[in-house]
């Protein structure tokens, strides 16, 4: 089973509005919500490569688990 790494869902929304971080700390357990904000708080700025980067891996593995009928 391929996880999401932190680091990589902590870039992937770093810079995105509150609105969209909320929703993805709504979907996760408190200890890997408690873990996303601590990466994140601690991350400095991001290129926008390594932004970019991290969310396409972030969507390949959702839709890979999406296409494997784990998620809705």
């Amino acid at each position: 089973m391929q996880v999401i790494n932190i680091d990589d869902l902590a870039k992937a929304i770093k810079d995105m509005n509150g609105k969209v971080q909320i929703k993805v700390f709504k979907h996760l357990p408190e200890r890997g919500a408690s873990l996303l904000l601590e990466s994140v708080e601690k991350m400095d700025s991001i290129a926008p490569h390594e932004t970019l980067e991290a969310q396409n891996k972030v969507v390949a593995i959702i839709s890979e688990m999406r296409d494997q009928g784990r998620i809705g």
